[in-house]
């Protein structure tokens, strides 16, 4: 498999992770908000159990990694800088976008999770799981 087959199935991999905390992150903070736990500390849990979630399974099912601790310290680290790009963005796109408020929220949640999520991919890729060979796909 070619070095762009390689980095197309991390890609895709990569997409089907996101895709799966999202809905890890989703389902955990309303599960604490219907148990009555104040919405701010339900989202806060919420948001660390999935990027334990994503992880682990970008270590080992996206870039098949053992890990380790220069590691996770690496992923921490990305992972607070894009929440840092992921808020700065939205707030911008808030501003920025003219249409009525649902659709302005909307369009600039998704703004900042493309760029967000397009660093984390890149930064998964070539600086936290950089020594992880390319996997095959199954």
């Amino acid at each position: 498999m070619g070095r762009s087959d390689a980095a197309h199935h991390q890609a895709l991999r990569f997409l089907l992770v996101g895709a799966t905390t999202v809905a890890i992150d989703f389902v955990f903070y309303q599960l604490f908000a219907l148990v009555g736990v104040p919405l701010t500390p339900a989202k806060a849990i919420s948001f660390v159990v999935a990027t334990v979630c994503a992880y682990l399974f970008n270590r080992s099912f996206t870039f098949g990694s053992a890990g380790g601790r220069r590691t996770a310290v690496s992923f921490t680290l990305l992972y607070a800088v894009t929440l840092v790009v992921n808020v700065g963005v939205n707030a911008l796109g808030l501003q920025l976008i003219s249409a009525d408020r649902d659709l302005r929220v909307v369009a600039a949640f998704l703004c900042a999770q493309v760029v967000s999520s397009t660093i984390n991919f890149f930064g998964m890729r070539h600086l936290v799981f950089a020594a992880s060979a390319p996997r095959s796909a199954p």
